[in-house]
């Protein structure tokens, strides 16, 4: 089933049984290929202007949602910055930037170190993935 595209299916089956000859039956089904995110490097960004960033990359495979949403919390597991971002196809891949700046009423640059970035997309249960602030 792994090039059928999404949609209902008439799936007709034939056995025969010895003596009685051959039953015939006919079941529809609906076919729906599981939807994945991943994600997939962290990586430093310097802009023409001096600005530094961190970008995080996310693939995604046969996704029915085009939101995607992530959300990074810190050692404490506090939610210290969140985004979300509209593809334009279901498979497009995500990534975003952050500058290492919490979001919210705090306004205080977060330290490096371990953090957890929370991601999923329309649909599909959330994953969550560890990577290094660097900046």
């Amino acid at each position: 089933m792994k090039n059928l595209k999404p949609g209902r299916y008439r799936l007709v089956t034939t056995s025969s049984f010895g003596k009685g000859g051959a039953v015939k039956k006919t079941v529809n089904i609906s076919y729906k290929p599981q939807s994945k995110m991943q994600f997939r490097a962290s990586k430093i960004i310097r802009k023409g202007n001096g600005d530094v960033y961190q970008r995080l990359y996310f693939k995604k495979n046969n996704s029915t949602g085009k939101t995607c949403y992530a959300q990074i919390f810190n050692k404490n597991n506090k939610l210290v910055y969140s985004t979300k971002y509209k593809a334009r196809n279901a498979n497009q891949d995500f990534a975003f930037s952050w500058n290492g700046w919490a979001s919210g009423n705090s306004g205080k640059k977060c330290a490096k170190g371990v953090y957890t970035v929370k991601y999923w997309m329309d649909g599909v249960n959330p994953k969550t993935a560890k990577f290094r602030l660097s900046i």
